[in-house]
């Protein structure tokens, strides 16, 4: 339901897409709600910003420097455009399609490495393959047609 009841709207009132998509970014948030504190929406009050939660939930330590840069570049890209909805779905696109690519890539060289991982020796002795969980070797399957050259 829109917020506008009882609400003369004037253009002096009105703000446009990337305006309202500002104000949001820099408006703390509730938890538990609509996550922003521009309509009412019962929560619980959150001291950081929009921009600041999704700067915090993206940042993963591993991918450093790549996801402290990700997420200020996508909002400030976002933040100039006009439309700023229709460039967050082609965002979403886009990055539903590297996700699905990156799954594809890892699920495949995961059968890959299964398939060609050199087995644990019996009676090999504990010390030879001590390490072997943490530092497994690989070994591909040798084609007949080199094995004639």
């Amino acid at each position: 339901m829109p917020i506008t009841n009882n609400i003369n709207i004037t253009d002096a009132a009105t703000l446009t897409e990337a305006e309202l998509f500002q104000r949001y970014l820099d408006t703390p948030v509730r938890v538990g709600a609509t996550n922003s504190m521009l309509v009412e929406d019962p929560g619980t009050m959150h001291r950081t910003t929009a921009r600041e939660k999704f700067a915090y939930d993206t940042s993963f330590p591993l991918l450093e420097p790549m996801m402290e840069e990700l997420p200020e570049s996508l909002l400030s890209f976002i933040e100039e455009n006009p439309d700023p909805i229709f460039l967050m779905d082609t965002y979403l696109v886009a990055l539903e399609s590297l996700v699905s690519a990156l799954k594809t890539v890892k699920h495949d060289f995961t059968r890959v490495a299964e398939l060609t991982i050199t087995p644990k020796a019996d009676g090999a002795g504990e010390t030879a393959y001590r390490g072997w969980d943490h530092d497994q070797r690989f070994v591909l399957p040798v084609d007949d047609s080199e094995k004639a050259a």
